[in-house]
């Protein structure tokens, strides 16, 4: 029973990374191109297709790096997980 809870507890970490990445990934497309000062031209509609595919594959590649840097394995202190946070986005 507890190797289910730990799979389970592993990929709602793995779920959560990927909600936050691809959210952030859309979030960036949108303040390019369609909120006032960062907007690129004058207010045209987002093109939220041509970004679908990209931020998807970053996605993919976040959640693969950060389980290669052993983060959904746990067993690290605050330090140690925060650097191999940065180390994964960085490879990223």
């Amino acid at each position: 029973m507890y190797a289910k809870d730990v799979l389970i507890e592993k990929v709602q970490l793995a779920g959560l990374d990927a909600g936050v990445v691809f959210a952030s990934a859309l979030t960036a497309n949108w303040l390019r191109h369609g909120v006032g000062v960062l907007a690129e031209g004058h207010g045209g509609s987002v093109p939220w297709a041509a970004y679908l595919f990209p931020a998807t594959l970053v996605t993919v590649l976040f959640v693969v790096l950060f389980r290669y840097q052993g983060l959904y394995s746990g067993g690290y202190g605050k330090f140690g997980e925060a650097w191999r946070i940065v180390k994964g986005a960085l490879l990223a």
